[in-house]
């Protein structure tokens, strides 16, 4: 039944400003912000970048779970998702820039 409400309300939502749309994403860019100032978060990319991979993540993980009819918990999935975007990592980008000046090399 959750599944299925997933998957109608994935098909029938608006794309083209997600998730900036959202009720919450600018409280969501807000915190990610104060987080970051207080040393909570260390990712030091923009809030906004965070915010709109989290929710493009979450929306995966939720579309993924809803078809696979809830092969998988959907906790263990969220929390990866967080782990990976919210810890300290080295800071780097990725600039496709780069790779086609040296492809012409």
């Amino acid at each position: 039944m959750v599944g299925q409400v997933y998957r109608t309300f994935l098909s029938t939502c608006d794309e083209t400003d997600f998730p900036k749309y959202l009720i919450l994403f600018n409280t969501v860019v807000i915190l990610i912000e104060k987080a970051q100032k207080s040393g909570e978060i260390q990712n030091m990319s923009q809030p906004e970048l965070i915010a709109e991979a989290l929710y493009y993540g979450s929306r995966g993980i939720v579309y993924s779970w809803a078809a696979g009819q809830g092969g998988f918990c959907l906790q263990e999935k969220f929390k990866n998702l967080f782990n990976g975007l919210l810890l300290p990592v080295k800071a780097h980008a990725i600039s496709f820039e780069e790779k086609n000046d040296q492809e012409k090399k």
